[in-house]
């Protein structure tokens, strides 16, 4: 038996996932999870063999989770389940520790074979994952740097527009009536989030990518 836990924002995706492995005798959900924070928890408290990883969630979302369940978790194989196509995010979800990619898109009986060919340790790329590798290598654009913009909540895009507006940490946490912790907490996931190393980068990211 092959212990699923499922890492995606949306509920309705998993509850769909859920229902495809209901009478599978092979493939069990064991766990579920909204974003990278809950999918560490969970896997700290049951045993899973495969997590299906979104990409874009909140709070933590599935590049910097993969990296840490491959920090953490080695044993545990992890196949990505995302809408890109972008070359560069695929060969970084593989550089962090993925085994496998596919699109949601992707029908009921390609998804089972995609979890039991990472499961038993083999690599799975679907053939629009894998000619999207190929343009991007063509097409010299699968660089370190590239152009993905995780998705930001909605309290650190109102806290990296006040960075790029020098608000210093105590304004900000007085202007938005929280601690000053909570905003040291907020600039470091932003950091992390970005793939960059200070201040001066995150508003360099920010004023580029059109974040504010």
């Amino acid at each position: 038996m092959i212990r699923l836990l499922i890492a995606d924002d949306h509920q309705i995706l998993k509850d769909g996932l859920r229902a495809v492995f209901l009478d599978n005798k092979e493939i069990k959900v064991v766990a579920e999870a909204s974003n990278g924070i809950e999918a560490l928890e969970k896997l700290d408290n049951t045993q899973v063999d495969v997590v299906l990883l979104d990409i874009n969630m909140p709070v933590m979302d599935g590049i910097e989770t993969c990296k840490k369940i491959k920090q953490l978790h080695p044993l545990v194989k992890i196949l990505v389940l995302s809408m890109s196509e972008e070359g560069i995010l695929i060969s970084k979800m593989m550089r962090n520790g993925a085994k496998g990619y596919i699109l949601k898109k992707t029908g009921k009986e390609k998804l089972i074979e995609a979890i039991k060919m990472v499961h038993s340790g083999g690599i799975y790329f679907s053939k629009q994952v894998k000619d999207a590798l190929i343009n991007s290598m063509v097409s010299g654009k699968n660089k370190k740097n590239g152009s993905y913009i995780p998705r930001l909540t909605g309290r650190e895009n109102e806290i990296i527009d006040l960075i790029v507006n020098e608000y210093t940490t105590f304004e900000i946490a007085q202007k938005l009536f929280i601690s000053e912790k909570t905003v040291e907490t907020h600039r470091k996931n932003l950091l992390q989030k970005l793939n960059v190393r200070n201040t001066a980068g995150m508003v360099r990211i920010a004023v580029e990518r059109g974040i504010v």
